[in-house]
């Protein structure tokens, strides 16, 4: 594996403080702490394809229109709809694509 060459910048600052660059991640080795990746820590509670959720019927839909309105109302700042910010072109849009219930 090809260990990428530190930057300018970070080979001035590991000559000055070189337990700077060691706290960064950038270790012999190439071995990134726990907790973090190439350009800072890691947030908790995010993941890669954070587009999508799950559903409670348990099927995996991407994040839409109706997701977006549903968590607003779960957090109590949803609008009246004479407030709404949401077009009835959206909502058009958002309706044809709904999840319709088969029985």
């Amino acid at each position: 594996m090809n260990k990428k060459p530190l930057s300018k910048g970070l080979q001035k600052l590991k000559k000055t403080n070189p337990e700077v660059v060691e706290k960064m991640g950038f270790k012999k080795g190439g071995k990134v702490k726990p907790g973090y990746k190439k350009g800072g820590k890691v947030r908790t509670g995010y993941r890669a394809g954070g587009d999508t959720h799950v559903t409670k019927d348990g099927r995996t839909v991407q994040k839409g229109l109706y997701y977006n309105m549903n968590q607003a109302k779960k957090k109590g700042t949803s609008k009246p709809k004479s407030q709404s910010t949401v077009t009835d072109k959206a909502l058009a849009r958002a309706k044809k694509t709904a999840f319709k219930k088969t029985t």
